[in-house]
């Protein structure tokens, strides 16, 4: 299936949005928003469980006050971040969490995080930035995997805080 989100605020105790779906186009993703708010308050506020589904995020704020992560991508699907604005003040977790080699995409928006990474790539995932704020108020802007790759795009006006008020914390 598909979801669309334009002009609605959903907000949950547990998942805002969980998506099983498939579709993996920017065209036709398995879930777009492009205005509202989604909100979670417990879980995850968008949670990509599919294999190969596209969370679409072209507008629109997501939020995430609890104790995870806002955005998690679970397995091989793609979060495309084109314009929203993610911001994460749980105790836990990161903005975007990358689990497995699922695929970041950040061309234009804010990724904000008041505790933890803006993206963490835990694995063997890509993140791709050609545009864009990444900021984390406590951590890094990006933490990479091990196996995992960033790759900025040239020209790239992004906007990565890697060491946040002068000092790495790790």
């Amino acid at each position: 299936g598909k979801v669309t989100v334009s002009g609605a605020t959903i907000t949950a105790k547990n998942y805002g949005i969980y998506n099983l779906g498939t579709a993996n186009t920017t065209s036709a993703p398995a879930v777009k928003v492009t205005s509202g708010n989604v909100e979670s308050t417990g879980a995850t506020s968008i949670y990509n469980d599919a294999t190969e589904g596209m969370v679409y995020l072209t507008g629109g704020t997501i939020k995430q006050a609890g104790a995870n992560s806002t955005l998690y991508n679970n397995k091989t699907g793609t979060i495309q971040i084109s314009g929203a604005t993610i911001t994460h003040t749980a105790t836990a977790g990161s903005a975007i969490f990358n689990y497995s080699t699922g695929k970041i995409n950040v061309t234009s928006g804010t990724i904000t995080s008041s505790k933890g990474y803006g993206i963490n790539n835990n694995a063997a995932g890509t993140i791709t930035i050609s545009g864009g704020s990444i900021t984390s108020n406590t951590s890094n802007g990006i933490g990479n995997g091990t196996t995992g790759s960033i790759v900025v795009t040239g020209g790239s006006k992004a906007l990565i805080n890697l060491c946040p008020e002068d000092a790495c914390l790790n």
